[in-house]
Protein backbone atom coordinates (compact mmCIF):
# COMPACT_ATOMS: atom_id res chain seq x y z
CA UNK A 1 0.00 0.00 0.00
CA UNK A 2 3.07 2.38 0.84
CA UNK A 3 3.88 2.26 -2.67
CA UNK A 4 0.65 3.94 -4.00
CA UNK A 5 0.84 6.89 -1.88
CA UNK A 6 2.87 10.17 -1.16
CA UNK A 7 3.13 11.86 2.36
CA UNK A 8 4.09 15.41 2.33
CA UNK A 9 3.89 18.09 5.35
CA UNK A 10 1.27 20.71 4.43
CA UNK A 11 2.61 24.34 4.56
CA UNK A 12 2.01 27.73 3.21
CA UNK A 13 3.36 27.20 -0.06
CA UNK A 14 1.36 23.71 -0.45
CA UNK A 15 -1.45 24.36 1.52
CA UNK A 16 -4.48 25.11 -0.94
CA UNK A 17 -4.00 21.85 -2.28
CA UNK A 18 -5.34 20.09 0.39
CA UNK A 19 -7.44 23.05 1.49
CA UNK A 20 -10.61 20.49 0.91
CA UNK A 21 -9.45 18.35 3.62
CA UNK A 22 -8.21 20.78 6.41
CA UNK A 23 -10.33 22.28 9.05
CA UNK A 24 -11.39 25.93 8.65
CA UNK A 25 -9.05 27.06 11.79
CA UNK A 26 -6.06 26.05 14.21
CA UNK A 27 -4.93 27.47 17.41
CA UNK A 28 -1.42 27.45 18.23
CA UNK A 29 -1.52 26.01 21.91
CA UNK A 30 0.85 26.23 24.65
CA UNK A 31 2.99 22.65 25.12
CA UNK A 32 1.03 21.65 21.47
CA UNK A 33 3.31 20.80 18.73
CA UNK A 34 0.79 20.94 15.68
CA UNK A 35 1.56 18.62 12.22
CA UNK A 36 -0.43 18.74 8.86
CA UNK A 37 0.15 15.60 7.17
CA UNK A 38 -1.12 15.39 3.58
CA UNK A 39 -1.49 12.29 1.17
CA UNK A 40 -1.09 11.80 -2.37
CA UNK A 41 -2.47 9.41 -4.52
CA UNK A 42 -1.76 9.40 -8.30
CA UNK A 43 -0.44 13.03 -8.45
CA UNK A 44 -3.38 14.25 -6.73
CA UNK A 45 -4.43 15.27 -3.14
CA UNK A 46 -6.30 12.68 -1.64
CA UNK A 47 -6.88 13.76 2.13
CA UNK A 48 -5.22 15.16 4.99
CA UNK A 49 -4.18 14.94 8.90
CA UNK A 50 -4.24 17.63 11.38
CA UNK A 51 -2.18 15.92 14.26
CA UNK A 52 -1.27 17.42 17.63
CA UNK A 53 1.53 16.31 19.68
CA UNK A 54 1.45 17.14 23.43
CA UNK A 55 4.44 15.99 25.63
CA UNK A 56 4.73 11.69 24.79
CA UNK A 57 0.79 11.74 23.31
CA UNK A 58 -0.08 12.21 19.60
CA UNK A 59 -4.07 12.90 18.46
CA UNK A 60 -5.63 12.84 15.69
CA UNK A 61 -7.63 15.97 15.51
CA UNK A 62 -8.65 15.79 11.90
CA UNK A 63 -8.65 13.16 9.16
CA UNK A 64 -10.26 13.53 5.81
CA UNK A 65 -9.88 11.56 2.94
CA UNK A 66 -11.62 11.43 -0.79
CA UNK A 67 -14.22 9.16 -0.38
CA UNK A 68 -15.37 8.37 -4.17
CA UNK A 69 -13.02 5.89 -4.32
CA UNK A 70 -11.09 3.72 -1.96
CA UNK A 71 -11.19 6.11 0.93
CA UNK A 72 -10.81 3.53 3.46
CA UNK A 73 -7.36 2.23 1.89
CA UNK A 74 -6.55 5.96 2.12
CA UNK A 75 -7.41 6.71 5.45
CA UNK A 76 -5.26 3.42 6.14
CA UNK A 77 -2.20 4.98 4.62
CA UNK A 78 -3.10 8.40 6.37
CA UNK A 79 -3.12 6.54 9.55
CA UNK A 80 0.13 4.98 9.55
CA UNK A 81 2.08 7.51 8.55
CA UNK A 82 0.74 9.19 11.39
CA UNK A 83 1.67 6.02 13.43
CA UNK A 84 5.42 6.30 11.58
CA UNK A 85 5.92 10.10 12.53
CA UNK A 86 4.98 9.21 16.50
CA UNK A 87 6.98 6.55 16.67
CA UNK A 88 10.01 9.02 15.35
CA UNK A 89 8.86 11.87 17.35
CA UNK A 90 9.67 9.57 20.59
CA UNK A 91 5.48 9.39 21.12
CA UNK A 92 4.33 6.76 23.62
CA UNK A 93 0.30 6.73 22.32
CA UNK A 94 -1.63 7.76 19.58
CA UNK A 95 -4.99 8.68 19.85
CA UNK A 96 -8.57 8.44 17.51
CA UNK A 97 -11.69 9.81 18.68
CA UNK A 98 -14.64 9.07 16.37
CA UNK A 99 -18.91 8.05 16.09
CA UNK A 100 -19.88 5.22 14.73
CA UNK A 101 -23.36 2.98 15.41
CA UNK A 102 -20.92 0.58 16.36
CA UNK A 103 -17.41 -0.75 15.95
CA UNK A 104 -18.13 -1.38 12.30
CA UNK A 105 -16.62 -0.05 9.16
CA UNK A 106 -14.71 2.45 11.23
CA UNK A 107 -13.05 0.28 13.59
CA UNK A 108 -11.86 -2.32 10.67
CA UNK A 109 -10.37 0.74 9.03
CA UNK A 110 -8.40 1.70 12.32
CA UNK A 111 -7.73 -1.92 13.53
CA UNK A 112 -6.63 -2.47 9.35
CA UNK A 113 -4.15 1.08 10.19
CA UNK A 114 -2.38 -0.71 13.18
CA UNK A 115 -4.81 0.66 16.57
CA UNK A 116 -5.26 -1.86 18.99
CA UNK A 117 -7.57 -0.52 21.91
CA UNK A 118 -11.18 0.34 21.68
CA UNK A 119 -13.22 2.61 24.82
CA UNK A 120 -16.49 3.81 24.26
CA UNK A 121 -16.24 7.31 26.00
CA UNK A 122 -19.51 8.89 25.82
CA UNK A 123 -23.09 8.71 24.01
CA UNK A 124 -24.53 11.42 21.28
CA UNK A 125 -28.06 12.39 20.03
CA UNK A 126 -27.87 11.70 16.58
CA UNK A 127 -29.80 14.33 14.45
CA UNK A 128 -30.94 13.72 10.75
CA UNK A 129 -30.51 15.96 8.14
CA UNK A 130 -34.17 15.88 7.56
CA UNK A 131 -34.85 16.09 11.02
CA UNK A 132 -32.91 19.28 11.23
CA UNK A 133 -34.45 20.69 8.31
CA UNK A 134 -37.98 19.92 9.87
CA UNK A 135 -36.43 22.15 13.13
CA UNK A 136 -35.09 25.10 10.52
CA UNK A 137 -38.05 25.59 8.68
CA UNK A 138 -41.40 23.24 9.71
CA UNK A 139 -41.51 23.46 13.59
CA UNK A 140 -43.30 25.69 15.03
CA UNK A 141 -40.12 27.04 17.11
CA UNK A 142 -38.91 28.04 13.19
CA UNK A 143 -40.35 31.44 13.35
CA UNK A 144 -39.31 32.23 16.79
CA UNK A 145 -35.91 30.89 16.07
CA UNK A 146 -35.61 32.84 12.50
CA UNK A 147 -37.32 35.94 14.56
CA UNK A 148 -34.16 36.12 17.21
CA UNK A 149 -31.54 35.55 14.70
CA UNK A 150 -32.82 38.77 12.52
CA UNK A 151 -33.08 40.57 16.25
CA UNK A 152 -29.40 40.02 16.70
CA UNK A 153 -28.44 41.17 13.64
CA UNK A 154 -30.35 43.93 13.75
CA UNK A 155 -28.56 44.88 17.44
CA UNK A 156 -24.84 44.15 15.67
CA UNK A 157 -24.31 42.28 18.81
CA UNK A 158 -23.42 38.87 16.79
CA UNK A 159 -20.37 37.64 15.97
CA UNK A 160 -19.01 34.91 13.68
CA UNK A 161 -16.00 33.02 15.39
CA UNK A 162 -14.16 33.47 11.93
CA UNK A 163 -14.93 37.62 11.99
CA UNK A 164 -13.97 37.33 15.43
CA UNK A 165 -10.47 35.59 16.12
CA UNK A 166 -9.65 37.21 19.64
CA UNK A 167 -12.70 36.38 21.41
CA UNK A 168 -13.03 32.77 19.89
CA UNK A 169 -9.62 32.21 21.74
CA UNK A 170 -11.37 31.67 24.54
CA UNK A 171 -12.83 28.65 23.07
CA UNK A 172 -9.59 26.96 21.47
CA UNK A 173 -9.70 23.93 23.61
CA UNK A 174 -13.29 22.83 21.86
CA UNK A 175 -11.45 23.41 18.07
CA UNK A 176 -14.71 25.17 16.93
CA UNK A 177 -15.81 25.25 13.54
CA UNK A 178 -15.22 29.24 12.73
CA UNK A 179 -18.03 29.87 10.04
CA UNK A 180 -20.25 27.73 12.08
CA UNK A 181 -20.01 29.08 15.79
CA UNK A 182 -21.83 32.37 17.00
CA UNK A 183 -21.33 34.40 19.93
CA UNK A 184 -22.73 37.58 21.30
CA UNK A 185 -20.66 40.57 22.34
CA UNK A 186 -21.34 42.44 25.34
CA UNK A 187 -21.08 46.24 25.64
CA UNK A 188 -17.18 45.44 27.17
CA UNK A 189 -16.86 43.08 23.52
CA UNK A 190 -16.87 40.31 25.64
CA UNK A 191 -18.51 36.79 24.56
CA UNK A 192 -21.94 36.63 26.20
CA UNK A 193 -24.12 34.02 24.87
CA UNK A 194 -22.81 31.27 22.25
CA UNK A 195 -23.52 28.58 20.47
CA UNK A 196 -20.11 26.33 19.53
CA UNK A 197 -20.03 23.62 16.86
CA UNK A 198 -16.67 21.58 16.22
CA UNK A 199 -15.97 17.93 14.63
CA UNK A 200 -14.89 15.10 15.71
CA UNK A 201 -11.67 13.29 13.95
CA UNK A 202 -13.57 11.42 11.60
CA UNK A 203 -15.27 14.91 10.56
CA UNK A 204 -18.80 14.43 12.14
CA UNK A 205 -20.12 17.97 13.31
CA UNK A 206 -21.60 18.04 17.06
CA UNK A 207 -22.42 20.82 19.38
CA UNK A 208 -19.80 21.17 21.32
CA UNK A 209 -21.04 23.74 23.91
CA UNK A 210 -23.57 26.33 24.08
CA UNK A 211 -24.65 29.36 27.17
CA UNK A 212 -27.19 31.66 27.52
CA UNK A 213 -26.72 34.86 29.38
CA UNK A 214 -29.00 35.37 32.35
CA UNK A 215 -31.86 36.84 31.03
CA UNK A 216 -30.88 35.99 27.22
CA UNK A 217 -32.56 32.63 26.22
CA UNK A 218 -33.65 34.30 22.93
CA UNK A 219 -30.25 35.53 22.15
CA UNK A 220 -29.03 31.54 22.06
CA UNK A 221 -32.04 30.14 20.26
CA UNK A 222 -31.29 33.22 17.69
CA UNK A 223 -27.61 31.59 17.55
CA UNK A 224 -28.54 28.07 17.45
CA UNK A 225 -30.67 29.17 14.49
CA UNK A 226 -27.15 29.86 12.66
CA UNK A 227 -25.34 27.90 13.81
CA UNK A 228 -27.91 24.72 13.00
CA UNK A 229 -28.36 26.21 9.63
CA UNK A 230 -24.52 26.31 8.81
CA UNK A 231 -24.55 22.95 9.84
CA UNK A 232 -27.59 21.89 7.51
CA UNK A 233 -26.32 23.98 4.41
CA UNK A 234 -22.52 21.63 5.04
CA UNK A 235 -24.31 18.09 5.66
CA UNK A 236 -26.83 18.76 3.45
CA UNK A 237 -29.23 15.45 2.85
CA UNK A 238 -26.18 12.83 3.84
CA UNK A 239 -24.62 13.24 6.76
CA UNK A 240 -25.97 13.61 10.47
CA UNK A 241 -25.33 15.89 13.41
CA UNK A 242 -24.77 14.97 16.87
CA UNK A 243 -25.38 16.44 20.46
CA UNK A 244 -23.80 14.90 22.98
CA UNK A 245 -26.01 13.27 25.78
CA UNK A 246 -23.66 13.11 29.04
CA UNK A 247 -25.01 16.28 30.62
CA UNK A 248 -28.31 17.02 31.66
CA UNK A 249 -28.17 20.57 29.69
CA UNK A 250 -27.68 19.02 26.74
CA UNK A 251 -30.57 16.38 26.93
CA UNK A 252 -32.61 19.05 28.28
CA UNK A 253 -31.66 21.56 25.03
CA UNK A 254 -32.36 18.59 23.00
CA UNK A 255 -35.72 17.80 24.47
CA UNK A 256 -37.08 21.37 23.89
CA UNK A 257 -35.43 21.71 20.26
CA UNK A 258 -37.08 18.47 19.10
CA UNK A 259 -39.82 17.82 21.29
CA UNK A 260 -42.15 16.80 18.52
CA UNK A 261 -39.71 14.46 17.58
CA UNK A 262 -37.46 13.59 20.50
CA UNK A 263 -38.37 9.72 20.40
CA UNK A 264 -37.45 9.48 17.02
CA UNK A 265 -33.96 10.56 18.00
CA UNK A 266 -31.42 7.62 18.17
CA UNK A 267 -28.19 7.71 19.88
CA UNK A 268 -24.43 6.92 19.02
CA UNK A 269 -21.54 6.36 20.65
CA UNK A 270 -18.64 8.27 21.11
CA UNK A 271 -15.12 5.91 20.66
CA UNK A 272 -11.73 6.26 21.57
CA UNK A 273 -8.79 4.52 19.37
CA UNK A 274 -5.39 4.46 20.55
CA UNK A 275 -2.00 2.73 20.19
CA UNK A 276 0.86 2.31 21.79
CA UNK A 277 3.67 2.70 19.71
CA UNK A 278 7.21 0.96 19.74
CA UNK A 279 5.73 -2.51 17.62
CA UNK A 280 6.13 -2.19 13.67
CA UNK A 281 3.47 -0.62 11.76
CA UNK A 282 2.71 -3.44 8.75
Amino acid sequence: MSDKYQHVRINKVNRRFFEDFIPGIQYEKDGVEEYMIGTIKDGTPAGAAVVHRKDALMMIRSLRVERKAGGADICVAIIREVLRIAESKGCEKVEYRYTSDELGYTGDILRKAGFRSFKEEANVSVISSSLLAYLLTEDRKASDMRRECVRLIDEKKVRAFSRSPENARVFEELYPESDMSFMTINEKGEPESYAVISRLSDGSLYLADFYSAEGREGDLFGLLYMSLGSVFMTIQSEGDFYIAAVEDRFDKLTKILFAAKYKELSRQGVFLASRATGKAVV
